[in-house]
């Protein structure tokens, strides 16, 4: 819609109007289009301070003398009612024919309160039924409860009110559900290889399924099978450091894989599992368990925080500062030759950590498992496996990505942009809030104080020595993060997005040497060509006689991508503060 048919932004700050093309800053810069221009980043400043104004308000008047009461129901509430509450600061959704008020609970809400936005002002059935809440989240919304929706009136009537066009198409044509990712096609035996980090046609997951633990059973690397295979148990206790520094015959087998004959007649696939499989005992060995049961622990109360039996310990176990050679030789060796850093990295925890259950079926939660795992912890699990979901289908954004970098005819590259947005949205609705899935019993399936408590200690960041190699300077390692991700670099590189921080652009560049080699060489690819934007300000119409229609379409396209990455990277926040900052105070 032009934006003289648009609602003001003021009135309906989730509906605002995206930013104009052409008045973004010459330097591309995200931070600055969004500071300078962009109605949307206005709006969320705006509406975060009435937000946390009006939050307050809201809890105040609905509590007397300290106890919460419910707000006066309504009955026979209409849609043209309803569809009044879409801001920040008065929030209703609808969810099988009741209406709640989910205001005081945008805060609150584990997915984020941008997920609970989306939907204000209309229905909200199916994305809440589909997510799966628990019996603490249902009991929660009988206290938001304020009425009933008016018999007669259909989910289809919300979108009979005077909207934003796009807005009423895309929820009209949408549902957030799963595609099952690319499709790996057989290889035929006279087919040459595909490069296995060949970004082409799979986005960022290998262009076949990662090889099996036992692809390395008859290769130099078969002692390090028997090793990964003890990890769920001996690595979560810290045991494994104990049984290998006293086992001398394993010693020596491990140390003859640190000579490069032991690479000879591997295939690229076996040699990526066999970084995967090297890197997760030696990073076992080196933090040697993350909790001390010397003195008991009782698990995880209530609240998901670890509780110790009386004078018991959850103290982290003891790392050490030098790795042995019968380990470092080894991981040395596999890090030159695969072009990353010696550490658990996203690549090998997430990218090439999955297995399907079911060979032919879709890339799902219910059909893949962890190939790798230092814990055997459902919620080690679940926490790696969303994040292959996640790369899974956003293969299709990366698509989009190629086709309209690759474009010089302008309708397609439309057609691109609006497959991008189209893509980031499944991404953003169908792939994140999974992180936040429940079972049946409210239990979360990746408790947040499990994963800050018991996981993350023990791949963390942090420095360590090599022994046997030329430098014996300790090396800073980090752990597996989002950030060696490729998917965000490389839709920024493709938009003409910039980083505004110096410290972050560093730190991002420090990220990037974790990625698989392929992915920094496609994301310099992107960087280094005409950018999207810039080919969207060339066509920009000169005088009458150009078609200024056809370039607002760009323009709109483009924004609304725009929008999309930022939608993306709040919802992505939102994993930062609820599984680190919450937990870790």
């Amino acid at each position: 819609a032009a934006p003289s048919a648009r609602r003001s932004p003021a009135a309906n700050p989730a509906s605002a109007a995206p930013p104009t093309l052409g008045a973004m800053s010459d330097d591309g810069s995200f931070g600055r289009v969004l500071r300078q221009t962009s109605l949307v980043a206005t709006t969320v400043v705006a509406a975060g301070a009435a937000l946390t104004a009006g939050a307050e308000i809201y809890r105040r008047s609905c509590r007397v003398d300290g106890e919460s009461r419910p707000q006066r129901r309504k009955k026979g509430l209409t849609w043209a009612e309803i569809a009044k509450h879409d801001r920040l600061d008065d929030a209703w959704i609808v969810i099988n024919g009741e209406v709640y008020s989910v205001t005081p609970w945008l805060e609150d809400h584990p997915g984020g309160q941008f997920l609970l936005l989306a939907f204000a002002g209309r229905d909200a059935t199916e994305p809440f039924e589909t997510i799966g809440h628990s019996a603490v989240a249902r009991k929660e919304l009988r206290r938001l409860h304020v009425g009933t929706l008016e018999v007669g009136e259909s989910a289809a009537g919300q979108y009979a009110l005077p909207r934003d066009a796009a807005v009423v198409k895309e929820h009209r044509q949408r549902s957030a559900t799963l595609t099952g990712g690319p499709d790996f096609k057989a290889e035929d035996d006279d087919d040459a290889p595909v490069p296995l980090w060949e970004v082409e046609n799979h986005g960022f997951l290998p262009t076949r399924d990662p090889a099996p633990v036992e692809a390395l059973m008859g290769t130099a690397f078969e002692p390090f099978v028997s090793l990964v295979d003890l990890l769920p148990s001996l690595g979560f206790t810290g045991a494994l450091r104990s049984q290998l520094d006293e086992d001398r015959e394993m010693q020596e087998k491990l140390l003859r894989c640190g000579n490069p004959d032991a690479l000879v007649g591997l295939t690229d696939d076996q040699i990526e599992r066999a970084f995967g499989v090297a890197c997760y005992v030696f990073v076992a060995y080196w933090r040697a368990g993350t909790l001390d049961y010397s003195k008991g622990l009782r698990g995880i109360n209530n609240g998901g925080a670890p509780t110790s039996a009386p004078g018991g310990s959850c103290a982290i176990g003891g790392d050490i500062d030098k790795l042995p050679p019968f380990l470092a030789k080894p991981v040395m060796l596999l890090s030159r030759t695969v072009g990353r850093p010696p550490m658990i990295d996203y690549a090998s925890s997430v990218l090439y950590n999955w297995t399907r259950i079911n060979k032919d079926g879709p890339i799902t939660m219910s059909n893949v498992r962890c190939a790798l795992r230092l814990t055997g912890l459902i919620d080690e699990e679940w926490f790696f496996k969303t994040h292959v979901v996640i790369e899974s289908e956003a293969s299709h954004a990366i698509s989009a990505v190629i086709a309209a970098s690759r474009t010089d005819d302008e309708s397609e590259l439309l057609t691109q942009l609006v497959a991008l947005e189209e893509a980031l949205w499944r991404v953003v609705r169908a792939c994140l809030p999974i992180m936040y899935e429940r079972s049946e019993d409210g239990t979360p399936k990746c408790c947040e104080h499990i994963f800050y408590q018991i996981l993350r200690p023990l791949i963390k960041s942090g420095p360590l020595t090599f022994q046997g190699e030329d430098s014996e300077e300790p090396t800073h390692l980090s752990g597996p993060s989002g950030a060696m991700s490729s998917l965000l670099p490389a839709i920024d590189a493709a938009l003409g997005i910039e980083m505004s921080s110096e410290k972050l652009r560093e730190a991002m560049a420090k990220f990037k040497l974790s990625m698989p080699v392929k992915h920094q060489e496609f994301i310099d690819q992107l960087v280094n060509s005409p950018n999207i934007r810039q080919r969207i300000i060339i066509s920009r119409p000169v005088g009458e006689s150009g078609n200024s229609e056809h370039y607002d379409s760009l323009v709109s396209a483009f924004n609304r991508v725009i929008a999309r990455v930022l939608d993306f990277r709040w919802q992505h926040w939102q994993y930062v503060k609820n599984f680190v900052m919450k937990p870790g105070n």
